[in-house]
């Protein structure tokens, strides 16, 4: 089984690369199908090559299953095989249907790179691909661009009109070679590539944004309390403000708490090493919102505690016991508030000004990087306990939501230019504000909507959080 799953990942990972055939089918009624095919490159397809026939047998038959996707998406096709032209080469093809283009969108977002997009606008029904802030990933322009190329076929219920796409009855298709996908990642973020328009009364489908399906990730189900630990001596004739101090890290089983929730009131009661006790500063925030993630969006093993206290034993192998309490709420009641961002320019008041609760972009970050997701940054007089998420809506059915929180009460002294800190002035007299910094897998260039869920009414209930013994040696 472990080798079966290891061929399967790897054509999970082929299917990154950009060598690939689609051709997408629209009906009348908003149904439709997505054929696509990809071809391995030959270094990838001499990996392929190498497992024994039955394995690859073996996962196949593991594929090809009917699979039932959300959104009413039915994955009827999924198979690899020899290129009949090159039996040296590997093809992988997928055949995804859907009764309702607006409600499968959250899914056909993740199966197609450079997928097209697709609007209501002035009378029109619009395909188009606008050229986006690609997300950080591990090959080279060369390496992943080499023997690329994207062929896209749609074929539509009523012949359209194209001014870059050739048209062919109800048929408009494009053919992008390497050269060209080497020049797109180099455009102008929202320069146009892909257009195609039919009468709007010829699809009807409902493109509303709805959330992007999150690709499934495997779970450590091992419970791992400790994160990190660190202590040193402090060296004799330097001084150090912190000299002697340790960071501990910590996770806190939270299993039979109902996950995502806000917190408040976080404190640390009791830390006892070696039999003492110990007087702890909490690093981490003592209150916000907890939904499980890092800000990588990976799962957390619990709730993520940091602190700072004193080391009169740099040798610490083991931590008695930590104790923690906290208000945790339970949302009854929440409202979705929205803000229109029609272009890039910071800082500037996205809110009602004559309203008491302000929130002012400070930030927008378009671009993706190794370290750095791309970021929104706000400032608001809105208490950390109040809100509960984040979304980015666009004008072509998708959904974003944030998976990156952080928060700080807002100090004049801590960051921003003059400008900024007039400006926060000016907008928020006489109260306390904060700074949100919430990253996006995906942030589209404006125009676009940008929300934020408010809890109108929550009850809070105290937890004490518990762990004991543990154990901090490598």
């Amino acid at each position: 089984m472990k080798k079966i799953s290891l061929y399967l990942t790897l054509l999970l990972f082929l299917s990154s690369c950009l060598q690939q055939e689609i051709k997408i089918v629209l009906n009348s009624d908003g149904s439709g199908e997505y054929h696509i095919k990809k071809e391995m490159g030959t270094e990838l397809s001499n990996i392929v090559g190498m497992f024994p026939e039955q394995l690859r047998k073996d996962a196949q038959n593991k594929k090809s299953k009917v699979e039932q996707l959300p959104g009413g998406v039915i994955l009827k096709v999924d198979k690899a095989y020899k290129d009949p032209n090159d039996p040296a080469k590997f093809i992988e093809e997928q055949v995804y249907t859907f009764t309702n283009l607006g409600e499968a969108l959250p899914v056909l977002e993740n199966l197609v790179e450079m997928g097209p997009r697709y609007k209501y606008e002035n009378g029109k029904f619009i395909v188009f691909r606008n050229r986006e802030v690609d997300q950080w990933t591990q090959f080279s322009d060369d390496d992943r661009m080499k023997d690329a190329y994207f062929n896209l076929t749609i074929e539509l219920p009523q012949k359209p009109e194209s001014k870059n796409g050739v048209v062919n009855g109800n048929t408009v298709s494009w053919k992008f070679d390497s050269d060209f996908l080497k020049k797109y990642k180099k455009m102008e973020i929202g320069q146009n590539i892909i257009e195609a328009t039919i009468a709007e009364t010829s699809i009807k489908t409902d493109i509303r944004p709805r959330l992007v399906v999150e690709s499934d990730k495997k779970e450590d189900t091992e419970y791992k309390p400790l994160h990190s630990f660190s202590s040193y001596i402090p060296i004799v004739g330097k001084k150090y403000s912190n000299s002697g101090d340790a960071t501990l890290a910590v996770f806190f089983d939270v299993d039979d708490i109902d996950i995502p929730f806000s917190y408040k009131d976080l404190k640390i009661i009791k830390m006892l090493i070696d039999g003492k006790q110990i007087s702890p500063e909490m690093k981490s925030d003592d209150s916000g919102f907890f939904d499980g993630n890092n800000n990588w969006s990976d799962k957390l093993k619990g709730f993520p505690l940091v602190l700072k206290f004193p080391a009169v034993n740099p040798w610490i192998k083991n931590i008695d016991i930590l104790e923690a309490t906290l208000n945790i709420g339970k949302v009854l009641k929440s409202k979705e508030t929205t803000y229109s961002i029609n272009n890039v320019t910071t800082p500037i008041l996205i809110s009602n000004d004559k309203s008491f609760y302000k929130v002012a972009l400070t930030e927008l970050n378009l671009k993706t990087s190794l370290l750095a997701s791309p970021s929104i940054e706000l400032i608001s007089n809105y208490e950390p306990n109040m809100l509960k998420s984040f979304f980015i809506d666009t004008d072509y059915g998708l959904r974003y939501k944030n998976h990156i929180l952080r928060q700080d009460a807002y100090e004049e002294n801590k960051i921003y230019n003059k400008d900024k800190i007039q400006f926060i002035k000016n907008t928020f007299t006489d109260q306390n504000t904060y700074v949100y910094k919430i990253g996006f897998s995906k942030i589209p260039k404006p125009p676009f909507t940008f929300v934020i869920e408010l809890i109108e009414k929550q009850s809070y209930k105290p937890v004490t959080l518990t762990l004991e013994n543990i154990s901090v040696s490598n």
